[in-house]
């Protein structure tokens, strides 16, 4: 049996985050390994299906960082003293012997420094690096746009500056972890080094960890929905990434005007409780017996109940694709690109018209599209699996991890 006194320590903070890197902690668990994750934020981890299913096995605990922490940091890790620590022998060897006084148990025994996509910032990069523990920064999302101005924030940077966000920081990590090549694209156009850039696929959406995530979530019902309508699942978008609200608001309306539809809305996970719906929407929404506006039921339990998923430019098709449903991607509703903007893959609608017209005609008999298996098989190897075709993604992340090496 392997040596357990070495943890993989992984840091996290979100929703998302939880929800693409649990694969990989599963899999570490699962060649006995030994893993803490180390939440950063208030994220109710306990309630999340995924640690629940992790806090089965003793190789497995969990944690929030304590504020004792969060002031050693700022105290001994800001940004102003490490410039003098890297400048100065004398201050290095005091930092030493502050941080030997001080110590850091969440990395005494770390065998590696595991964190989502973050900054340099983050607590105990700095002093992993310190230490020779090797730091692996892995992806806490799966961005689809294929344009590099994808939000608000982003083209105020660009319009300002005329260059793209800076993210040469997040050079400090021994590697910096991508799904795919368009990935590893962007990030080099916002400063990333090829030799930090590892190119593994997708942890998430791989078919291992997928069919195993939808094992762990009960069935969901709705027991007002009859049998005769059609179950339609609308995924909302992060407004941010150039959506237009009033038409998207538009659309969500004109569906749930029709008694033959029943219509749930999904929230965003980055987004607030109530979905990011305005008020005034939301309300005139939950007055329809028809709509659910629905925060709280796990994204792929949604999609199993759906017939029919519309969706803006989320990840979560990835998901509606795994599980054979049609998508309908209504890409006039913003204005990036994406991996979807292709009529072999979704059904495309240009309007709201044209939205209503595909729903009336897929509950009237006349089924909405499904991708070829042989044109989704090469999607998912570009998007999924990196590239390559033979690609055990889990396996994959496991041997990167566990071979890494702190320069």
């Amino acid at each position: 049996m392997k040596n357990t006194n070495n943890i993989f320590l992984f840091h996290l903070r979100s929703y998302n985050d939880t929800d693409h890197i649990s694969p990989v902690i599963d899999y570490f668990i699962k060649k006995k390994e030994r893993v803490h994750v180390l939440y950063l934020s208030k994220f109710d981890y306990d309630k999340d299906y995924r640690i629940q299913h992790l806090q089965k096995s003793p190789l497995f605990s969990v944690s929030r960082v304590n504020i004792f922490y969060k002031i050693r940091k700022h105290i001994l890790f800001n940004r102003y003293l490490i410039s003098l620590v890297e400048k100065s022998k004398i201050i290095s060897f005091i930092h030493y012997l502050l941080r030997k006084i001080w110590i850091n148990n969440y990395l005494t025994r770390a065998k590696a420094c595991i964190f989502e996509w973050s900054d340099s910032g983050v607590i105990n990069l700095r002093e992993s690096k310190l230490n020779k523990i090797p730091t692996i920064c892995l992806p806490h999302g799966y961005t689809t746009y294929t344009n590099m101005d994808l939000n608000e924030h982003i083209e105020e940077i660009k319009y300002k500056t005329g260059n793209w966000p800076d993210h040469s920081d997040r050079n400090k990590f021994d590697s910096y972890v991508v799904q795919t090549n368009r990935h590893k694209e962007l990030n080099l156009n916002w400063g990333l080094n090829k030799k930090t850039i590892n190119i593994i696929g997708s942890a998430r959406y791989c078919e291992e960890w997928s069919e195993f995530n939808l094992s762990l979530l009960k069935k969901f019902t709705v027991k007002k929905c009859s049998r005769n309508q059609l179950k339609v699942l609308f995924f909302l978008p992060q407004w941010a990434y150039k959506v237009n609200y009033l038409e998207s608001i538009k659309v969500i309306k004109k569906i749930s005007n029709n008694s033959n539809i029943f219509l749930i809305i999904k929230g965003n996970t980055r987004e607030d409780e109530e979905g990011s719906i305005f008020r005034e929407d939301l309300i005139s929404l939950e007055k329809s017996k028809n709509v659910i506006v629905d925060s709280s039921v796990d994204s792929p339990s949604l999609v199993r109940w759906s017939d029919v998923v519309i969706n803006i430019a989320s990840s979560i098709a990835l998901e509606a694709l795994i599980q054979q449903r049609p998508i309908i991607y209504p890409f006039y509703l913003h204005r990036n690109k994406t991996i979807f903007d292709t009529p072999e893959l979704v059904n495309l609608a240009s309007g709201c018209e044209e939205v209503i017209s595909l729903l009336i005609n897929h509950y009237k008999g006349k089924k909405l599209f499904l991708p070829n298996k042989d044109f989704l098989r090469q999607f998912f190897i570009n998007e999924v699996y990196g590239g390559e075709e033979s690609n055990n993604v889990l396996k994959t992340y496991y041997d990167h991890i566990l071979n890494c090496e702190s320069y």
